[in-house]
């Protein structure tokens, strides 16, 4: 949480007036890394602004600590000029899971990023419920097929995604299945 306030502090700083609110959420990351899947405690920080999201991307960029860093936010929707291009090729899926334990949300989560359907997905509680739990994951277009076919029972509402170069590079390499895998 200290790094993710310093990046706050830093954010308002360069910011001014545009940063409205930050938004702090502890959850458990499950992702692909070096070939395998990881599983860290990370803070989820969303930022309400009125920049630009180029700017507020490139601004966060600036001050990240991480070598990849998850910058994402809701593609635009409706207009045809702002929707030109790839998207939808992005999505983020969420789902909450009623009457479930942690380590069975720990489990959904691990196993979605085993078989490379997502890149990452993080779990977290439900207004600190012990049995309600929000997964949220990111994935690419092709692969939300399979997450249909095999997870079908999980509830997900699906939003585009656009987000930092570096990151969608990642995800898309995160969610490609060799053919020595199939």
């Amino acid at each position: 949480r200290a790094s993710a306030g310093r990046l706050v502090d830093q954010l308002q700083e360069q910011l001014g007036g545009q940063f409205e609110n930050a938004h702090f959420a502890d959850i458990r990351s499950f992702y692909w890394w070096e070939g395998q899947v990881q599983n860290e405690i990370e803070v989820r920080l969303t930022v309400d602004s009125t920049a630009p999201f180029a700017d507020l991307r490139a601004a966060i960029e600036k001050v990240h600590p991480y070598e990849v860093p998850m910058i994402v936010g809701a593609a635009p929707t409706g207009n045809p000029i702002a929707t030109r291009g790839p998207a939808d090729q992005y999505l983020m899926g969420t789902a909450d899971l009623n009457e479930t334990t942690v380590d069975l949300a720990h489990h959904i989560a691990k196993e979605l990023v085993q078989v490379r359907y997502a890149g990452c997905v993080q779990v977290e509680a439900i207004q600190g419920s012990e049995d309600q739990h929000r997964i949220t994951l990111k994935t690419t277009k092709g692969m939300r097929a399979y997450i249909l076919r095999e997870f079908g029972g999980l509830p997900l509402h699906w939003t585009s995604l656009r987000g930092n170069q570096a990151y969608l590079d990642w995800l898309t390499k995160a969610v490609e299945i060799s053919h020595g895998e199939l």
